[in-house]
Formats: C-alpha cells, sequence, structure tokens
C-alpha cells in the first residue's frame, strides 16, 4: 500500500512539474535543461506526496483540482 502511494503521488508531481517546466529544448537550452536535471533529479517527490496525503486525510479524498495546482 505504501508503495502504491508513493508511485501514485510521484506519477503525480511528475505531471504537474512537466506541464509547468520549459521543454529542455526551449530557450535558453542551457538554462531550461539545467532546471529539468535538478528538479528531476531524485528525491524530490516525499513533500508534494505528503501534501496530497495530508489533503486527502482531512476531505477523505484526494481534492479536486490538485493536479492542476501550480
Amino acid at each position: 500500500m505504501l508503495k502504491q502511494v508513493l508511485d501514485e503521488g510521484r506519477e503525480a508531481a511528475d505531471r504537474a512539474l512537466e506541464r509547468l517546466l520549459p521543454a529542455a529544448t526551449q530557450h535558453p537550452i542551457s538554462i531550461h535543461k539545467a532546471m529539468r536535471h535538478s528538479v528531476f533529479a531524485g528525491g524530490k517527490r516525499l513533500r508534494p506526496i505528503l501534501c496530497m496525503e495530508a489533503g486527502r486525510m482531512v476531505a477523505q479524498h484526494l481534492p479536486a483540482g490538485i493536479e492542476d495546482v501550480g
């Protein structure tokens, strides 16, 4: 169960980050590549997962539109 929660949370966080960050091919390329490398490096998903799970605990479900936050 914990692995499933972590996997789902990581996927949701990754989708939001993909949507919010500029593509690595967008100018200035070196800056955007560095931004993406830094953000998508390991160990950056626990905080958003904890926030989503806290929302789920309070509301008994994941609040609507949580993936649109950003």
